[in-house]
């Protein structure tokens, strides 16, 4: 344990209380009750909650107060006489209200925006590095989360590999093209990514309701001419057009665009804005691919606006200092974040070589997830101390 409690008010909703270092916090009673980390209230080995807010009174005050011997909260509820402690840590990391804590129960996510000036600065490791270590993965995995994209070297060029490292860090999505795939020039293609011809930037599967969160790709083989792989930060670009043609931004997060794929087995269509923002005005989404985008459907007095917004967005999108353009390797592996970073490539001639990517997709939520039992991990070995 860091802190203590040092001080300790109890008010008629709430509690106040202070820590060793002076900070402050507060803590209303029904969260506290709702909260009790006990085994009663927490079943030991799920930790989800067994307690019924149902149960209790929502103007519910605790029947006794008090600091205990090792600083924590320690709470004695009326009725059942039921006592709950809170430890000054757990307390400073859950605070809503107070200058306690540093962190937030939401967890916020630093993003470095980019453009082709920083090619150089693009994360990466190694396979067998990130594979033995894992302060190294967490490194790895965290610089992915930032910036978007990050890159993997000296993979084994076996075709399962793709999902088994996907598998490192959590289950796979699976989609109508299933859990993995090959990217390969093939005769009667069901997308444009199975032929030879150059792919402009593009999110991938727009036409889903919740699109993929990460993307894999790994190069098995590339010995065909041309090929060069092109990524796009596109909240980067987005705030780009934000700035220099605010009407143009604004019409692309209001008005919902039409995506479709289809072919003999599936019919997927969603309608989305091209950009979507949190409930700060952050951008948090992007959808784009002209080569799934529908009929465009919007009033007819907005039809040549958002045809000028989408033209000025696909502009801004294709400018080369936007763009990330380099050849991907056998060995090599990129993942990119689906729903921020466009991808595309230059067309490549099928007839000098042959050109084979695997892919695969997982959540956002799944990358997240192995972030903090990563972390947790790392803290518990900590912990520890060395071995003696």
């Amino acid at each position: 344990m860091s802190s203590r409690i040092t001080d300790l008010k109890t008010g008629p909703e709430s509690v106040q209380l202070r820590l060793a270092d002076g900070s402050y916090g507060e803590f209303h009673h029904i969260w506290l009750r709702d909260n009790c980390g006990c085994q009663k209230c927490r079943h030991p080995h799920t930790q989800e909650r067994l307690f019924d807010l149902l149960t209790v009174p929502e103007d519910i005050q605790p029947a006794h107060a008090e600091i205990d011997g090792n600083g924590a909260l320690k709470l004695i509820w009326p009725g059942d006489g039921h006592v709950s402690v809170f430890q000054p840590d757990w307390l400073r990391a859950t605070c809503y209200a107070g200058d306690v804590s540093t962190e937030t129960t939401t967890e916020t996510i630093s993003r470095v925006l980019w453009d082709a000036s920083k090619i150089a600065d693009i994360p990466e490791a190694k396979y067998g590095q990130v594979c033995a270590d894992n302060g190294l993965f967490l490194d790895w995995l965290t610089a992915l989360r930032e910036w978007g994209v990050a890159l993997l070297r000296y993979v084994p060029t076996d075709k399962h590999e793709t999902l088994r490292f996907a598998e490192r860090i959590g289950p796979a999505r699976k989609t109508n093209f299933g859990t993995d795939w090959d990217v390969i020039s093939m005769m009667n293609p069901n997308s444009n990514a199975y032929t030879d011809l150059p792919l402009m930037s593009h999110t991938d599967l727009p036409n889903w309701e919740i699109p993929p969160g990460y993307q894999l790709l790994h190069c098995l083989i590339n010995e065909a001419g041309g090929g060069e792989s092109i990524l796009v930060d596109g909240f980067r670009v987005a705030n780009e057009l934000r700035t220099t043609a605010p009407d143009s931004f604004d019409l692309l997060t209001q008005i919902p665009l039409d995506f479709r794929f289809r072919d003999v087995d599936n019919d997927i269509h969603y309608r989305s804005p091209a950009i979507r923002l949190g409930s700060d005005g952050e951008i948090t989404e992007i959808r784009f691919s002209i080569a799934l985008m529908g009929a465009l459907s919007v009033p007819g007095h907005l039809m040549a606006a958002v045809y000028r917004a989408h033209r000025r967005f696909a502009a801004l999108l294709r400018q080369r200092r936007f763009e990330l353009r380099f050849r991907l390797n056998a060995g090599d592996m990129m993942l990119f974040d689906n729903r921020r970073v466009l991808h595309g490539r230059t067309a490549f001639d099928a007839s000098t070589g042959h050109r084979h990517l695997r892919g695969t997709f997982m959540d956002y939520d799944v990358l997240d997830s192995r972030i903090r039992i990563l972390r947790q991990a790392m803290a518990d070995s900590a912990a520890a101390g060395p071995k003696s």
